[in-house]
């Protein structure tokens, strides 16, 4: 990742079709949004049986996943990247309410090029991120970074006392410039972070990751991961490059 988007962005994603035909990939609720390009082939989503078509060059944002039926079809030969934002970062650069987003996409416009290489996509988000004029309150910067750096593991409603601020308002602005309320954040990121804690140690006992990752015991982890994943701890598969085939690919 250049350093200069850094602030903007956590990871850069790359999805690519080498033959003809189309795969369709389901999607879930990660407490981030995302703006994608579409460097070659085509592409659609589906959010509460809501068609959004994608065509070559298309630079979209995808806002939050707050349902479960969401999935994403590319139609090959295809380059499709996504650069999962950070928190508070679609809120800067679209200057709007990103709570109104949520299960939604929109278009930002079209970029056609005979680069389909990451760092023609990085030119695209360095666009997009010059002259930011919206801005954002510090207490949900510091909020976020309090969610994220404990996985989700702390109380919401101590969380907004400690920030001198009512649950209300402290749900209003998180949910604004976010997408999502707070505590849907937060327990985004501690299944995430049992996701992940799975994913890298498939042999420790689901208890154990259920107490590592703060969740009360194993069947309220197990009750999130249904609710959030649609699956269990105990199905995911993993492939020897830790691959979750069993939601990634459903096989």
């Amino acid at each position: 990742m250049p350093e200069h988007l850094c602030p903007y962005v956590r990871r850069i994603l790359c999805a690519r079709i080498q033959d003809n035909g189309s795969e369709t990939v389901p999607a879930r609720p990660t407490g981030f949004t995302y703006i994608g390009w579409l460097a070659q082939g085509a592409g659609t989503a589906t959010a509460n049986d809501q068609t959004f078509d994608y065509a070559l060059g298309a630079v979209h944002f995808s806002g939050q996943l707050t349902t479960f039926d969401t999935e994403y079809t590319l139609t090959g030969p295809a380059v499709h990247y996504l650069a999962e934002l950070q928190g508070s970062a679609a809120f800067s650069i679209l200057d709007r309410d990103i709570g109104a987003l949520r299960n939604q996409a929109i278009m930002l416009g079209s970029e056609i090029t005979q680069q389909t290489t990451a760092s023609a996509f990085e030119a695209i988000l360095e666009r997009l991120t010059q002259d930011l004029t919206a801005i954002v309150p510090p207490k949900i910067t510091e909020a976020l970074r309090q969610i994220e750096s404990r996985n989700g593991a702390l109380s919401i409603a101590d969380l907004a006392q400690d920030l001198g601020m009512s649950d209300r308002n402290f749900h209003r602005q998180f949910l604004r410039i976010v997408g999502m309320p707070p505590k849907t954040f937060a327990v985004c990121q501690r299944v995430l972070s049992a996701l992940k804690l799975r994913t890298e140690n498939p042999d420790m006992p689901i208890s154990d990751v259920a107490y590592t990752t703060g969740f009360a015991d194993q069947s309220h982890l197990t009750r999130m991961f249904k609710q959030y994943m649609r699956t269990t701890p105990a199905k995911i598969e993993i492939d020897s490059d830790g691959v979750l085939r069993s939601l990634v690919a459903k096989v």
